[in-house]
């Protein structure tokens, strides 16, 4: 469990250090005009993208095989800005979840859904992850559910960004 903790903490730093590069100009997509309030925006949807969410096993929750999380996801990334340079994004994404091992056995299937969020409005940030995860061991045709959810509160303007211990927890069930 503290390795997919450590994971997804890692996974929000790296959100957190790219995306105010990202909102001066590294989009995937063209910002365009939300009405005349000033602010900006853009939407992208992708389909059958193959992702890898990185190592599962048992350390994590106790009946799940050791492997390679692999999606095959679907899904839609938003960003809004608005005049003020205050900022939110979003991804949701769901598919077909499959835990692999090194030589490509297929020890797990079922179907992951995720959904990521960061808002900053000045002179705060937030963060905000939850997936579920639900299928069937192939190993022991146990059924399968792993539920996750992390919220944190920073400070969005220092280097690296200040999270503030009192914003912040995360929560994993195995079933």
């Amino acid at each position: 469990m503290r390795k997919l903790l450590a994971a997804f903490a890692a996974a929000f730093l790296v959100a957190l250090a790219s995306i105010p590069a990202s909102a001066q100009g590294g989009l995937p997509c063209d910002l365009t005009a939300n009405g005349a309030s000033g602010g900006v925006g853009c939407t992208i949807s992708f389909h059958n993208v193959v992702m890898d969410f990185g190592p599962a096993g048992p350390d994590i929750c106790p009946n799940l095989p050791t492997g390679e999380l692999m999606v095959n996801a679907n899904g839609v990334f938003h960003v809004n800005v608005n005049g003020a340079g205050d900022f939110w994004i979003t991804e949701t994404i769901t598919g077909t979840a499959t835990i692999v091992d090194a030589s490509g056995g297929n020890h797990f299937t079922g179907h992951l859904e995720a959904w990521f969020g960061q808002e900053n409005n000045a002179p705060i940030g937030v963060l905000n992850d939850v997936a579920n995860l639900m299928g069937t061991n192939l190993d022991t045709g146990q059924s399968l559910r792993v539920h996750f959810e992390q919220h944190a509160l920073y400070v969005p303007d220092t280097n690296p960004p200040q999270f503030l211990p009192t914003g912040a927890h995360s929560n994993m069930t195995c079933a």
